[in-house]
């Protein structure tokens, strides 16, 4: 399934609560680059709004990349990591 960027972007925004789809373009853009930086390294983030930038980006990612694939990306990973792209169980 190929999402458009503006579709990707509302549901960033919704899966964010982001108010404005300024926030939730920031949110898609900065999100996964919080992953490897500290958030104070990144202008205006604190790091909970660093966490709900990077699950609302990522889990938005993750819907649109469809289960299986999302479980291929998070099974190499860490457990505790599905939670940033929305997923509460392990891959």
């Amino acid at each position: 399934m190929t999402l458009r960027s503006d579709a990707f972007l509302g549901r960033v925004q919704e899966r964010g609560d982001h108010g404005i789809r300024e926030e939730a373009e920031r949110a898609a853009r900065v999100g996964p680059a919080l992953l490897g930086a500290r958030p104070d390294r990144i202008e205006g983030a604190t790091e909970g709004t660093a966490k709900w930038d990077v699950g609302a980006g990522l889990g938005a990612t993750a819907d649109a990349a469809g289960e299986e694939l999302t479980r291929r990306v998070l099974l190499p990973l860490p457990v505790g990591f599905g939670l940033l792209f929305g997923r509460t169980l392990p891959a």
